[in-house]
């Protein structure tokens, strides 16, 4: 039995009869928004913990690691106490 398809119907394994296998570089809106939101913490300078666990874990072994809350502090304490770095 042959298939009823015309051309320009999706088949099995392609995204809204493109011809594009559902996994060549389309993301789902979960990664959309975390490859967004990681921009946005980037351009407004807030700071990244996984990068910093990721340093950590590869610069300092066996150094113990500050919590997320730790880190946050640090980072805001940091940021606001140089004095070239306020407005006024």
């Amino acid at each position: 039995m042959s298939s009823a398809r015309g051309p320009g119907t999706p088949g099995p394994g392609t995204v809204h009869g493109q011809g594009a296998p559902l996994d060549a570089g389309h993301f789902g809106l979960a990664d959309q928004v975390r490859r967004i939101a990681k921009v946005v913490r980037t351009i407004i300078g807030a700071p990244d913990y996984d990068r910093y666990l990721q340093h950590a874990r590869e610069c300092h072994p066996g150094q113990p690691v500050m919590s997320r809350e730790e880190f946050a502090k640090n980072r805001l304490e940091a940021r606001y106490s140089q004095p070239g770095n306020r407005c006024c």
